[in-house]
């Protein structure tokens, strides 16, 4: 009995946070809305960079699609392919004008590719 009262405990609370960011998402100004995206698909550009390395192009995309469906599953299938691809062509132009502005982000990524070839 009391696993059911902690489970519909839990399952309120969740509920309930899951109508906040829903709402809070919905109050949301468009460009507010487009920037949150763009912003989070550099964060996942710059982690798939991380992850699989240079010459993996196809496997990042794949990736980063994969985290932002489950990230944003309702933008996720309104958004068009060609919408995905050109915001994160935006996400990758900024991250390289990252890369050529602060040596320290460059250096970070690059070592890591040089990390992993050395570890192959």
């Amino acid at each position: 009995m009391l696993n059911i009262i902690i489970g519909l405990i839990i399952g309120i609370g969740i509920g309930l946070l899951v109508m906040f960011l829903i709402n809070k998402f919905s109050n949301m100004s468009e460009d507010d809305k487009i920037r949150l995206i763009q912003n989070w698909l550099l964060g996942a550009v710059i982690l798939a960079e991380k992850e699989l390395g240079s010459g993996t192009g196809a496997a990042k995309l794949a990736l980063v699609f994969q985290k932002f469906t489950e990230k944003f599953p309702t933008i996720a299938m309104l958004m068009t392919e060609e919408q995905f691809n050109n915001y994160v062509n935006q996400a990758l132009a900024k991250m390289r004008q990252m890369m050529e502005k602060n040596q320290a982000i460059s250096n970070y990524l690059i070592g890591l590719q040089i990390e992993d070839q050395d570890n192959r």
